[in-house]
């Protein structure tokens, strides 16, 4: 899977890099939230991991702007968990997981793998033909 990577704190996205990327997993990581937004203005990214609070833009800001720019994107927040306001608001924004520092790198890389089976499954129906004509019967 193609993974962008944002995060304010480089050695937690670089650990997070240095466990996904053995699994098999190509990793762009950024500290700047600008720059990923550039990056996934530019790029087909498969999931999307980000820290929650960061200067200037703030997780669930990031997250508005990549679902604006792709409705169907695929979202993990990790940060730490002693804001329960945090963990509701990314909740409430559509977040597709949510993970507290330090990450479980196992539930992680779980996460990623269901993630990538919802991919593959969805490709596949749309390669079918008359997908469309099967579910409208």
């Amino acid at each position: 899977m193609n993974i962008l990577l944002l995060d304010d704190d480089g050695d937690c996205i670089d650990n997070l890099a240095a466990v996904l990327e053995p699994a098999g997993h190509w990793c762009d990581k950024f500290t700047v939230p600008g720059a990923a937004l550039e990056a996934y203005a530019r790029n087909q990214y498969d999931a999307v991991i980000i820290g929650m609070k960061m200067p200037v833009l703030n997780g669930i800001e990031i997250l508005k702007q990549i679902r604006y720019l792709n409705p169907e994107a695929k979202i993990i927040i990790n940060t730490g968990c002693g804001d329960m306001d945090a963990v509701i608001a990314a909740v409430n924004s559509g977040v597709d997981a949510f993970f507290c520092k330090p990450v479980d790198v196992f539930k992680l890389i779980e996460t990623l793998e269901k993630i990538e089976l919802e991919i593959t499954e969805q490709m596949l129906i749309l390669s079918t033909p008359g997908w469309l004509e099967n579910i409208l019967g």
